[in-house]
C-alpha cells in the first residue's frame, strides 16, 4: 500500500510577531549645568546641537493615539551637529543620550529610527525645511529589541539629563549608527498627561536635522516639523541633545521591519484606577464577577491575592495612587514583599475568566509597568552580576490547572526605580497561549539565576497597567506542517509539555516491593530503547525511590505517586540511574543517589561513563545491597559501589520504580522516545517485565493502567504522552505543527483529486470504535505539535465502507490513500 499525505489550509490563522521590549536604560541621572554638555564616562559628545537661547518646549495637542511624540533628526555626516570631515567618516557605537530637558514625572518612551531614505519635505529641505516629515514604511525601531526603551522622568525644572544605553543581559541597545544616515530620536508620553517631560530647544539650526513631533504616536502618522504643528515659527528650532559613544567599523544596525498603520487592540485586565473593576465594565476592560472599588480601601485583595509562596501575603497587598501614567484618576497595585522567608511568591488574578479570543492568536504581547520601589533590598545572581532587585518572572496559569506557565523573566537593575515597561510576546509555539488561558500570574523565584538578598531587608514592588495588546494588521501565520510515518510497536514516551522544562513523563509501577534491598540477588531494572533523538532529552531514568517516610502512600491515588510527577524530586530518598545526550549519538551514563534530601535531587555520584549508542538493551544490576553494574548496549560492563553505610535501611521497601525521561531544555518539547521493553527481576514483589511491542491494548482503555495492572502512566505531567503503539492495530503516526486550531484533523481519500466533499473522517471507517485518544480524529497536543494515530480500522477501505468489527480488519484496505490534515473536518466532512 501507498499513503501519502497533504496539507489543505482552510482556516487562516494571523500573528503579529513583537520583540520583547526590555528596559535597559541603565542609568538616569541628572544635572543643573545646561551652559556646557557634560561628559559621561571620561567622554565628550561625538554629536551636540545648540545649548544657546533654550526655551521650554511642550508636546503637542493629542490625536487618537494613545502617545503624544517630540522628535529630533540628526545625521551622522560632515557638518551634522558639529561632527569633524574625519568624524563624520565613520559608524559610530552609541553608549548614550543626554537632553536638555525638566518638569514633570512619570514613564517616558525612548524611540529611534533610522530615516535616511523616509524623510521628504514640501517646503524647504528634508533636514531644515518647515515641510519636513518622515514616515514609517520600513525603518523599525532600533532600541529595545524594535519596541524603545522607558524611563522615569523625575525633573524638577530645566535640567541635563543622561540616559547610558546598555548591552547584556535586558538588551542590546548600544546600535551602530552609520555614516551618512539620517535619524529620528523620540521621546513618547501618554496624552493624558503630556506634562512630564519638557524638551528645550533652540533657535540656532543643525545642518544634521531638526525639531519635530506629532499629535498621534501611532506607526500610520507621519511626524512634522514642530514648525509645521504650530509649536514654533517657520524657522527650523533644534532640541537640545547630544550623542555620546565611539568611532567604530562595526557596520551599521539597521531593523528593517515594515510599519504599516497599525490598528491595535487592548484588553485591560487592570488599570488599577480610583474606581477598581466591575462586573459593569465590558469583558476586555477592568472587567471582574464583582465590583470592588480600590479607592474606598480593602478590597483589592478579592481581585489579586498570592496563590502560594511565603514572600508575599495578602494582608501586604494594598491599592496606591502612585499611578505608572501620572493619572490622578487611577493608581497601582503595592506588593510589600518579604525575601527573607523564602523569597518566593505567585501573584494571581483571581477567578480570572477564561474568554474565548484571549490567546496569542489575537494578542501578542502582554503588558505590564513595574517599579521597584528605592527602600527595597537588593542582591546578585550567577546570571545578572549586577545588583538587582531579583529575578521578577511573568506567566499564566494555564485553564485552572495547579501548573503555571512562565514565559518571561526579567532582573530590574538596582540603578532602576523608575517605571518600567514591558511588552512581553505571547508565543503561538506555547500552547498555553495559542490554545487559550486562565489567570496572568507574576512572582519572584529568587533560585533563578542564583539570586539573593543576602538578609538585606524587605522590598516594595508596585504594579500598573496589566492587559494585552494585538495587532489587526498582522501577517498571516505560515500554515502548519503536516507528516506521516509508520507506527512501530511499542511504547512510545513524549516531551509532551511547554509548561515546565522538568516535567517528567514516564510509567511507574504500581507495586511498592521494587526496591533491591531484600531481593534475590542478583536484582536486575532493565529496559531497552528503540529510538533516541540524540538531543535534548537531556534525561532519560530509571528511578528507585522510597516511599517512607509514611504514609505509604503519600500523594493519595489509587496507586503510590499518583498524580505528582515530582515526587522522586520531593523524595529524600532515591536512586538514579541516568542517560544524558553526548553528541553523535554517544550518551553518558550516571549511577547517583541521595539520603535525606527532600525537595532536591541526588546529590552523590557512583558511577559516570559513555557509551556509542542509546539504542539497544540497559541492565541495571545489584549484586548486593552495595554494589553492582551497569551494562550498556554494544557489550560495555561498568560496576558502581554505593558508599551509604546504611543503605539496606535508606532504601528498603515500601518502594517504587520509574522509567522515563524530561527534557530538561524546551528544546526537548515535543520530541519522543521509543521503549521496547521495561522489566524487574528479583525484587521481593516478583518479577515487573513488559515487552511493549507485543502489546495490543493501551493504557486509557484499560482503566489508565497497563493491560497486566503492573505499570502507571498516572505519574506523567501529561499521562496521555505516554502512549502504546500496538502491534498489528495501529498503523500512521499523523503529527502536525502548531499553530493549528484544536480541531485540527485528519481525512482520507483513495482519489488525490476529489472534490472537497469526497475526503471522509478517517474515524467513520472505523465506525467510531476503535477511537480513544489520540487515535483515530482525537489528536492530542504534545509540547508544539499535535499527533494523531490511526489505527487500521481507520484506513479507507477498497469498497468506501466502515469495519463492522473494529479495531478488527474484515473489510479489504484499498492499495493506496491519501490524506489531508485540514481545519474543517468536523462541518465538511462525512
Amino acid at each position: 500500500m501507498k499513503y501519502y499525505i497533504k496539507t489543505i489550509v482552510i482556516a487562516a490563522l494571523a500573528l503579529a510577531s513583537y520583540p520583547l521590549a526590555r528596559a535597559n536604560i541603565v542609568t538616569v541621572s541628572n544635572d543643573v549645568n545646561v551652559a556646557t554638555w557634560d561628559a559621561v564616562g571620561g567622554n565628550t559628545p561625538f554629536y551636540t546641537t545648540s545649548l544657546a537661547g533654550l526655551s521650554a518646549q511642550g508636546y503637542p495637542s493629542s490625536g487618537s493615539g494613545p502617545f503624544v511624540v517630540l522628535s529630533e533628526t540628526f545625521t551622522v555626516t560632515n557638518g551634522g551637529g558639529g561632527l569633524s570631515a574625519a568624524g563624520a567618516s565613520s559608524n559610530y557605537m552609541l553608549n548614550a543620550i543626554s537632553l536638555i530637558a525638566g518638569s514633570g514625572s512619570g514613564p517616558v518612551q525612548v524611540h529611534l529610527y533610522d530615516v535616511t531614505t523616509n524623510l521628504t519635505s514640501n517646503n524647504g529641505t528634508v533636514l531644515n525645511g518647515s515641510g519636513a516629515t518622515y514616515n514609517f514604511v520600513a525603518n523599525g525601531d532600533l532600541l529595545g529589541f524594535g519596541n524603545g526603551l522607558t524611563f522615569s522622568n523625575s525633573l524638577p525644572g530645566e535640567r541635563q539629563q543622561v540616559l547610558v544605553l546598555g548591552n547584556g543581559q535586558l538588551g542590546a541597545d548600544q546600535v551602530i549608527l552609520g555614516t551618512n544616515h539620517t535619524y529620528a530620536l523620540e521621546f513618547w508620553v501618554p496624552k493624558a498627561a503630556s506634562g512630564i517631560l519638557t524638551w528645550y530647544r533652540s533657535a540656532n539650526a543643525d545642518p544634521g536635522g531638526q525639531a519635530m513631533g506629532s499629535h498621534d504616536g501611532s506607526l500610520g502618522v507621519g511626524r512634522l516639523s514642530i514648525a509645521s504643528l504650530g509649536l514654533a515659527g517657520a524657522a527650523p528650532r533644534t532640541f537640545g541633545v547630544a550623542l555620546y559613544g565611539t568611532p567604530t567599523s562595526l557596520p551599521l544596525n539597521a531593523n528593517n521591519n515594515t510599519n504599516p498603520p497599525i490598528v491595535t487592540t487592548n484588553y485591560v485586565v487592570d488599570d488599577f484606577s480610583v474606581n477598581g473593576v466591575s462586573p459593569a465594565n465590558p469583558q476586555g476592560y477592568d472587567f471582574f464577577a464583582t465590583s470592588n472599588i480600590y479607592s474606598a480601601g480593602g478590597f483589592i485583595t478579592n481581585v489579586w491575592a498570592n496563590w502560594f509562596g511565603g514572600g508575599l501575603v495578602n494582608s501586604n497587598i494594598f491599592w496606591t495612587p502612585n499611578d505608572a501614567n501620572g493619572n490622578p484618576a487611577s493608581g497601582s497595585m503595592q506588593l510589600n514583599l518579604n525575601p527573607g522567608t523564602g523569597g518566593q511568591w505567585v501573584l494571581h488574578h483571581v477567578n480570572y475568566p477564561n474568554y474565548p479570543g484571549v490567546s496569542s492568536i489575537t494578542y501578542t504581547a502582554m503588558v505590564v509597568d513595574v517599579r521597584w520601589d528605592p527602600s527595597s533590598a537588593v542582591g546578585t545572581g550567577t546570571q545578572v552580576t549586577n545588583s538587582n532587585f531579583g529575578p521578577l518572572r511573568f506567566g499564566v496559569r494555564p485553564n485552572g490547572a495547579f501548573n503555571q506557565d512562565w514565559f518571561f523573566t526579567t532582573n530590574i537593575f538596582a540603578t532602576n526605580t523608575g517605571w518600567v515597561h514591558l511588552v512581553i510576546p505571547l508565543a503561538l509555539t506555547d500552547n498555553n497561549l495559542s490554545t487559550g488561558y486562565g489567570e496572568p500570574l507574576i512572582g519572584m523565584d529568587p533560585t533563578i539565576g542564583g539570586w539573593s538578598t543576602n538578609g538585606t531587608g524587605p522590598q516594595i514592588l508596585y504594579v500598573d497597567n496589566v492587559g494585552f495588546i494585538g495587532s489587526v494588521t498582522a501577517p498571516p501565520v505560515p500554515p502548519p506542517t503536516v507528516a506521516i510515518s509508520p507506527a512501530r510497536p511499542g511504547l512510545r514516551i513524549y516531551a509532551g509539555s511547554t509548561v515546565n522544562t522538568f516535567d517528567r513523563a514516564s510509567i511507574t509501577t504500581t507495586s511498592e516491593s521494587e526496591s533491591w534491598i531484600g531481593g534475590s540477588y542478583p536484582v536486575t531494572y532493565s529496559f531497552s530503547l528503540l529510538s533516541y533523538p540524540n538531543n535534548n532529552i537531556n534525561q532519560t531514568m530509571v528511578e528507585i525511590m522510597p516511599v517512607n517516610p509514611s504514609p505509604n502512600t503519600p500523594l493519595g491515588g489509587t496507586y503510590p505517586a499518583a498524580g505528582n510527577q515530582f515526587f522522586d524530586f520531593q523524595d529524600p530518598m532515591g536512586m538514579w540511574l541516568v542517560l544524558a545526550p553526548n553528541g553523535g549519538g554517544r550518551v553518558t551514563a550516571t549511577v547517583e543517589w541521595k539520603v535525606g534530601q527532600t525537595n532536591a535531587n541526588p546529590n552523590v555520584t557512583a558511577l559516570v561513563f559513555t557509551n556509542p549508542t542509546a539504542l539497544g538493551t540497559w541492565t541495571w544490576t545489584f549484586n548486593s545491597p552495595s554494589n553492582g553494574t551497569v551494562s550498556a548496549p554494544g557489550g560495555l560492563v561498568e560496576p558502581f559501589v554505593i558508599g551509604d553505610t546504611n543503605v539496606s535501611a535508606d532504601f528498603a521497601n515500601p518502594a517504587l520504580a520509574c522509567f522515563g525521561l524530561q527534557p530538561n531544555s524546551s528544546a526537548g518539547f515535543g520530541l519522543f522516545e521509543d521503549w521496547g521493553m521495561t522489566s524487574i527481576h528479583g525484587t521481593a514483589g516478583g518479577d515487573v517485565s513488559d515487552d511493549w511491542t507485543t502489546q495490543t491494548t493501551d493504557f486509557n482503555p484499560n482503566g489508565g493502567l497497563s493491560f497486566d495492572g503492573l505499570w502507571s502512566p498516572q505519574g506523567s505531567a501529561n499521562p496521555q504522552e505516554i502512549i502504546i503503539s500496538r502491534k498489528g492495530l495501529d498503523a500512521y503516526w499523523v503529527t502536525w505543527t502548531v499553530p493549528a486550531p484544536v480541531n485540527f484533523g485528519v481525512v482520507a481519500s483513495t482519489n488525490l483529486f476529489a472534490p472537497l466533499n469526497g475526503w471522509t473522517d478517517v474515524a467513520w471507517f472505523g465506525n467510531n470504535a476503535d477511537f480513544f485518544p489520540p487515535r483515530a480524529n482525537a489528536s492530542v497536543l504534545m509540547g508544539p505539535i499535535f499527533l494523531t494515530l490511526i489505527p487500521y480500522s481507520s484506513l479507507p477501505t477498497v469498497n468506501h465502507t466502515q469495519q463492522p468489527s473494529a479495531p478488527n480488519v474484515t473489510v479489504p484496505l484499498a492499495p493506496n490513500a491519501f490524506f489531508i490534515g485540514t481545519t474543517n473536518f468536523n462541518n465538511q466532512f462525512q
